[in-house]
């Protein structure tokens, strides 16, 4: 069966895409046609085996985690343009779903589309 919509998780600093991915299953029963991934941050952090960051940060201020998400924004953007073109499914069928940096980076590029 083709997905009826498109469900992508974004995860937190120092996380990745699979520790997102089993909420998928509490989502399918309200939205079974749904397809469900999860995607990893751009940049591993150094010196930790599967942890992943959207930006580096080191000091939490709003001008360093707005440098963050915008640094990170295209290319997540442009992901998320391909999978839906890979769904044939419209916009208007995705739902972004993030946990703290996440829903950061869930927002800035979902509510610039």
């Amino acid at each position: 069966m083709e997905p009826t919509a498109l469900v992508i998780f974004f995860h937190d600093y120092g996380s990745n895409g699979d520790d997102l991915i089993a909420r998928a299953e509490m989502i399918r029963l309200a939205s079974p046609d749904a397809a469900f991934m999860a995607h990893h941050a751009p940049s591993q952090i150094p010196r930790m085996a599967a942890a992943y960051q959207w930006w580096p940060i080191k000091t939490f201020s709003m001008a360093e985690c707005a440098a963050g998400a915008a640094a990170a924004a295209p290319a997540l953007d442009a992901f998320i343009t391909s999978e839906l073109e890979r769904a044939e499914l419209a916009s208007a069928r995705l739902v972004l779903v993030g946990f703290s940096p996440g829903t950061m980076m869930s927002l800035y590029v979902g509510l610039r589309r």
